[in-house]
């Protein structure tokens, strides 16, 4: 089983070995990590797609591609593409803080030690004063940047 997000990522094949005699199938999953990357990021509803997975029928479903189309037909349904903007003080240095403050909050979810709390309270105080650098750092840039031709939705 994968992710609806990973489903799209992933290639599969079907191996010539089978686990328990004829009754279960192996299936080789394979990420493509270059389309990891990609500007358009989608929201899939998770509750939606594990609702219609469970209610498939089996006896519809005799091979592999017929399984891989369904879920990739039920993944598509229930996606869409996310709207949101990132905040206009967002810049790759907040980005890389957030990412290690997640990672140290992720390590102190599975082991509660005072050093992945400690590890985490300092991850957490250097990215609020990387995003209270940038968002002090676009106010500052703003009054430049406005003319009286400006849109009013831009200020």
């Amino acid at each position: 089983m994968c992710t609806a997000a990973l489903f799209p990522e992933a290639s599969w094949k079907v191996l010539d070995t089978g686990n328990g005699g004829n009754h279960y199938l192996s299936v080789e999953t394979c990420l493509n990590l270059t389309r990891a990357n990609r500007e358009v990021r989608y929201i899939y509803n998770r509750k939606r797609i594990h609702e219609e997975i469970s209610q498939l029928d089996n006896t519809t479903i005799r091979r592999v591609e017929d399984l891989i189309d369904n879920v990739k037909r039920i993944s598509e349904k229930h996606k869409k593409k996310d709207v949101r903007k990132p905040k206009f003080w967002w810049s790759e240095d907040v980005d890389i803080a957030w990412k290690e403050k997640s990672e140290a909050r992720k390590n102190f979810n599975n082991t509660s030690s005072e050093v992945n709390l400690i590890e985490f309270k300092r991850k957490a105080a250097i990215f609020q004063r990387k995003k209270r650098q940038e968002i002090l750092k676009k106010l500052q840039e703003f009054p430049e940047e406005v003319t009286p031709f400006t849109d009013r939705k831009t200020t």
